[in-house]
């Protein structure tokens, strides 16, 4: 479940990424009060959820979580599509503080989500904006990919941060200061030079190959007392 979380928000911190560059590009309506203050409170519910709630959760919870967050898009979505006729607004009408609560809970409870299962503070912020506030699919729907974007990028940094300082301290745990790799070194070769020194005077001479821990091997030799002329 983690591969596939991790994958998902790689995947979308990319797409999600060069939508929202688009999107901005073109100039498309954006519900600006929705993306600043459920994205202060989605790298809250984010960090939270990773930390916290994802590990304490078994596949089979997450699974069900997952499938009850798209269900409930897939209801919201139905829901909009029974009434055709319904007034609708480009941006939040009339904004006050609840409506400002109401957005924060959204992005916190959004990126627990997302923490889960790699998608939620689109859905939810989608439901929210078109459901409750009345907005119109054309605003909400390029507003949830920029908030998805943000999210995925958050997810992302932050579970590769964790894998690279984990991965970092086991590295650095094993290894030797340099210090103490340069004496071993020294150490080792004097000592092949005294082992080699020692087989000259007794008559032994070194072999080119060496064995499986590093020493010499040594063949025995007749000293050659007479020269050919």
């Amino acid at each position: 479940m983690y591969v596939a979380r991790d994958f998902s928000l790689m995947l979308q911190s990319c797409g999600m990424t060069a939508a929202t560059f688009t999107i901005i590009w073109m100039r498309v309506q954006l519900e600006w009060n929705s993306i600043i203050l459920c994205s202060l409170e989605e790298i809250v519910g984010m960090v939270i959820g990773l930390e916290f709630i994802d590990p304490n959760l078994t596949p089979s919870q997450k699974k069900i979580g997952f499938v009850c967050v798209w269900f409930s898009f897939a209801f919201a979505l139905f829901l909009l599509n029974r009434y055709h006729k319904r007034k609708t607004y480009k941006t939040i009408p009339d904004f006050k503080m609840w409506k400002l609560i109401v957005l924060l809970h959204t992005g916190f409870i959004g990126g627990i989500f997302s923490a889960i299962s790699g998608s939620g503070l689109d859905i939810c912020s989608f439901s929210i904006l078109t459901l409750l506030f009345r907005i119109t699919e054309k605003t909400a729907t390029p507003t949830s990919v920029v908030l998805m974007a943000g999210n995925s990028l958050v997810g992302f940094y932050w579970r590769q941060r964790s894998d690279f300082s984990s991965l970092a301290s086991s590295l650095t745990s094993d290894r030797k200061p340099w210090r103490e790799l340069k004496r071993d070194s020294e150490e080792l070769q004097q000592v092949q030079i005294n082992s080699d020194e020692d087989a000259k005077e007794k008559g032994m001479k070194p072999d080119a190959n060496k064995n499986l821990n590093g020493k010499r091997k040594y063949e025995v030799h007749e000293l050659d007392t007479h020269p050919e002329a």
